[in-house]
This record gives C-alpha cells, structure tokens and sequence, in this order.
C-alpha cells in the first residue's frame, strides 16, 4: 500500500514538472512571436542618393525616411538609427530609390585621393569616359615604395572605386630629371613594380609597348575601343596649360 502511495506520488510530481515546462515553453514561444513580429525602425531611399551626401542632408531633403518593418523581416546591415554619433557620415556611392539604407553605406567623408575618386564616380553620369593619370592604386603604390606596406584602409577604398582599365606606361623613354616629383636622379620604381601591384590587386591593366607619344596615344584608343565599344570615337582635348 505504502508502494502504491509513493508510486502515485511520483507521477503526480512528474506530471506537474511536465505541466510546468510545457507552460514555459508556450510562454517562450508566445514571447518569441511577439518579438518577431515587434516594429523595429529602419530607413529606406525615396530618391537617389548621391555620394557624399550626409545622413542629416539626406533626412533634411527627405531622400531617406523611416519606416517599420516587423523585427524577423529586418535586413541584415541596415541603418536603424540616425543620431549625432551618425549624421555626419556620407553616402560612399550613389544610393538608388527604393533601397533599405545599410549602415555600411555610408562612411567618414573621403579626403585627398579618395575624394578624388568619388568626384570622377560622379561625373561619369554623362560621360562616356573619365581618364585620369593616377588613382588611389597609385597611392597604394607609392605608400609600399616608401613604407613598405599600405594601410589596409587605403586598398579597401581602391579596390571599391577602382577604375576599369589601367594603362601602364613603360619606362622606355628617356628619364628627365624632376626634384619636385622624384626628388632624385633616377626613377622611384620599374616597371614590373606596378606590373606586379595590379596583378595582385586583381586590376584589368594592359602595357603599353609603344616608346613614341602618338603610338602609345594610338594603343590606349584601341585598348579603350576593345573594351567599351569597338566602333567608340575618342579624341584627346587636354585642359589647362
């Protein structure tokens, strides 16, 4: 008799723990549903958004809004919150209509080179070409030949506004002295330097064989006709003195 008591006794007390756990688990769940479905604030582009507007311009002109979208559909990445500690920061590329604004999007405002850099970006819009002698690459180059490495930063900047052709002039015509620019008697580097940088920043460059001004001008036409158009007529017009 006194068995039976305790046997009872026992599944009376594992079906109540099991009650228990069964209520917590519903209750988690319940909590996880209302979480999931909870409005969480994000942005969103009602128009372009040009490179280098910031966070606080783009709110004022109202080129980005809030909205709320249920937590489990919230994208990864995206901007949640504009503040003081923020709206400084500017669009690091053109941001298109109708786009969550990521976080990542925008950045510290681009100095020197990399100002550069964006400025061309946006002056592409109608343009068929933007040809400039030197781009971040070049800095990466430079900081290397003197420094022996690069700031990661700077090959992340190029790598993300990198151009789509890079013509490498050889160092087949006679060297002219330039204090300012070289500071000595003799190049800064060969050839096989930036021959070996785009190779290993993965960049689609080409070597120009020509020794003479006007056959190299000739190359790179072709060399740009291939890429961009087989029938493109391009003329060189140089700017300024």
């Amino acid at each position: 008799m006194g068995r039976r008591i305790l046997a009872i006794a026992a599944a009376a007390v594992i079906a109540l723990i099991g009650a228990v756990l069964v209520l917590l688990y519903a209750r988690g769940a319940d909590n996880r549903a209302v979480a999931a479905a909870s409005p969480t604030a994000v942005y969103v582009t009602n128009t372009d958004v040009p490179a280098g507007t910031s966070l606080k311009e783009a709110m004022r002109l109202q080129e980005i809004t809030q909205t709320q979208v249920p937590a489990r559909s919230l994208p990864a990445g995206a901007l949640t919150t504009v503040d003081d500690s923020n709206s400084a920061l500017v669009a690091l590329t053109d941001i298109a209509p109708g786009q969550y604004v990521l976080a990542a999007g925008f950045g510290e405002t681009p100095t020197g080179q990399a100002a550069l850099q964006v400025f061309a970006h946006q002056t592409t819009v109608d343009k068929p070409f933007i040809i400039q002698d030197t781009d971040l690459f070049s800095t990466v180059g430079y900081y290397e030949l003197w420094d022996g490495k690069s700031p990661d930063g700077i090959i992340s900047d190029a790598q993300a506004s990198k151009s789509d052709i890079y013509l490498i002039t050889p160092s087949n015509i006679p060297f002219e002295v330039d204090p300012i620019r070289y500071g000595g008697d003799k190049r800064e580097s060969d050839d096989q330097f930036w021959i070996d940088l785009a190779k290993r920043e993965g960049l689609n460059y080409h070597v120009l064989k020509s020794a003479t001004r006007n056959g190299r001008r000739m190359e790179a036409i072709e060399i740009v006709g291939e890429h961009f158009d087989a029938h493109a007529n391009i003329a060189y017009e140089r700017e300024g003195q």
